[in-house]
């Protein structure tokens, strides 16, 4: 869940004054919160250890992100908020063989108002 003011960018300057029917809350039963389109889990392969240091690349034609590192769990990783889509993600980190994952679809929850949230987990092996 993120904050009120990425829904805010989200809607629009003309909507601050009519956020509730130019974003449909109420109107649709739309919650406010803004939800990520991915969620992933960084660990090493052999330890199950979290890895914090990676960098996970999202992209889709000419739109790429990186994910932001979550404070809690450690190696977790989130992005795309709000965004559906089909991506390529992109896991790399110091000392580890880079992964790639292609075909990542990004959809809407049923009601229409959010994407549905997708869960993955990465296992990392190390380079020798």
């Amino acid at each position: 869940m993120r904050t009120l003011s990425a829904v805010l960018l989200m809607c629009g300057s003309m909507c601050l004054s009519h956020l509730e029917t130019c974003c449909g809350w109420g109107t649709w039963g739309c919650s406010p919160s803004v939800e990520p389109g991915i969620d992933v889990y960084v660990a090493d392969a052999e330890s199950d250890y979290p890895i914090d240091h990676a960098v996970l690349t999202l992209t889709e034609g000419g739109y790429a992100e990186t994910l932001m590192r979550l404070g809690w769990p450690p190696g977790a990783y989130s992005g795309a908020d709000e965004r559906p889509g089909t991506y390529t993600l992109t896991v790399e980190a110091d000392s580890y063989v880079s992964q790639t994952f292609e075909e990542i679809v990004i959809g809407m929850t049923e009601d229409g108002c959010h994407v549905a949230t997708v869960s993955l987990t990465v296992k990392l092996t190390l380079a020798h």
